[in-house]
């Protein structure tokens, strides 16, 4: 009777861990390691480094991490910000806000998102070279951080 009701109870953690383990967290990617990934594809993400607050523009800031990086060729000021979120809450509260940003004519942005990832782009920047980002993004394997 012990030995069965052992079973069972081994059984059912079993089933439990294994069922969180299926599960997919969001937090899939790091502000860096898109960033970097970037870089490797031979686009321009000069200069790299953790967002300030001043980076983000008045936006939200609540992404677990962010890295601001520049595009030389668009001008000294130009660039653009990487977020990583660790919930898909966080991640429409700021897509919302850059959203409407982009919208406006004074502070024209480019903005695309990936799984836990919100990346925005100087409007400069041409909606082909715009897409070249977005295709490194798309591509890029999950790899935890």
């Amino acid at each position: 009777m012990y030995r069965r009701s052992a079973l069972v109870v081994l059984g059912l953690l079993l089933a439990l861990l294994a069922a969180s383990c299926g599960e997919k967290l969001f937090y899939q990617y790091s502000s860096e390691k898109v960033v970097k990934t970037f870089q490797s594809n031979g686009l321009e993400a000069s200069n790299s480094r953790p967002a300030t607050e001043a980076d983000y523009g008045g936006a939200p800031m609540v992404a677990k991490d962010a890295m601001y990086f520049s595009i030389p060729s668009l001008g000294a000021d130009e660039g653009g910000l990487v977020m990583a979120f660790e919930s898909e809450e966080n991640l429409a509260k700021a897509k919302t806000y850059f959203d409407e940003k982009a919208k406006s004519q004074e502070t024209f942005v480019r903005v695309f998102v990936r799984d836990n990832i919100l990346v925005v782009l100087s409007g400069k920047l041409s909606e082909a070279e715009s897409n070249q980002y977005e295709g490194v993004l798309a591509k890029l394997k999950y790899i935890r951080g």
